[in-house]
C-alpha cells in the first residue's frame, strides 16, 4: 500500500495481487480520503507492474479533483485528457483560465508519468514532482479542451539517473487543442522529476 499525505509518499508492502493506494485529496495537501484500487496486471512494458491511471486521477480530490479534467486514455505512449471547464475556472472571455490550462497540462504530463514510471511510484521508491513548466498559448480556448501528453526524453536514461543520483528529471511536450474543431490552442513542456525515498 501507498500512502501519500502532504506531497510525502511511503510504502506499505502488501501480499496481495491488489494494491491500493490512499490518496488524501490525491497527492497534493489533503481535503479528504478516497480509496483507489490499484490492480496488479501483467506489465505493459520492461518494467513491472502498471496503475489504473484513469480510475486513480478521475477519483482524485484536491486540485485534481476540483480541476475536473478526465482521463479519456492513457498508456506508456501517452495521455489524453479532457477538461470541461466551468464557470468558476473562466477568465474574462469565456474560456478555460491560463491558469486552468496550465493544470490540465500538469495533470496530463503526471498522467505520463504514472503510465511509465508508475511500478516506481507504487512501490515506493520515488515521490513524483513537477520541477517546472513552460506553456506557449496560440489560440483562444473556448469549451471543452483536450490535451495529449507524450514523453520526449529517455525512459532508461531517467532510471538510470534515479538509481545512480536519487533523482530524476525529464520532459514531457502536452498538445492542446479544442475539441469542438481540433486547432490547437497551446503546446507546454513540463519536466517532470522523481526524488528517491
Amino acid at each position: 500500500m501507498i500512502l501519500a499525505h502532504r506531497g510525502r509518499v511511503t510504502a506499505r508492502p502488501r501480499r496481495t495481487g491488489m494494491h491500493q493506494l490512499l490518496l488524501t485529496g490525491g497527492l497534493w495537501p489533503p481535503t479528504r480520503a478516497v480509496l483507489v484500487h490499484l490492480w496488479s496486471v501483467p506489465s505493459r512494458g520492461p518494467y513491472g507492474r502498471c496503475m489504473d491511471v484513469p480510475a486513480l486521477l478521475n477519483t482524485a480530490g484536491g486540485f485534481v479533483g476540483t480541476l475536473g479534467a478526465r482521463v479519456q486514455s492513457s498508456s506508456r505512449d501517452g495521455a489524453l485528457l479532457r477538461l470541461d471547464a466551468g464557470p468558476e475556472l473562466h477568465n474574462h472571455i469565456g474560456g478555460p483560465h491560463a491558469a486552468a490550462i496550465f493544470g490540465l497540462g500538469e495533470t496530463a504530463a503526471f498522467a505520463l508519468l504514472l503510465e511509465v514510471f508508475g511500478d516506481l511510484v507504487e512501490s515506493g521508491a520515488a515521490v513524483p514532482l513537477i520541477k517546472s513548466g513552460h506553456i506557449d498559448y496560440s489560440a483562444v480556448a473556448t469549451g471543452p479542451l483536450l490535451a495529449t501528453s507524450r514523453l520526449i526524453d529517455d525512459e532508461d536514461t531517467a532510471r538510470a539517473s534515479l538509481a545512480q543520483r536519487g533523482v530524476a528529471t525529464f520532459d514531457v511536450e502536452v498538445l492542446f487543442h479544442r475539441e469542438a474543431d481540433d486547432v490547437q490552442t497551446a503546446v507546454m513542456t513540463a519536466r517532470m522529476a522523481l526524488k528517491a525515498t
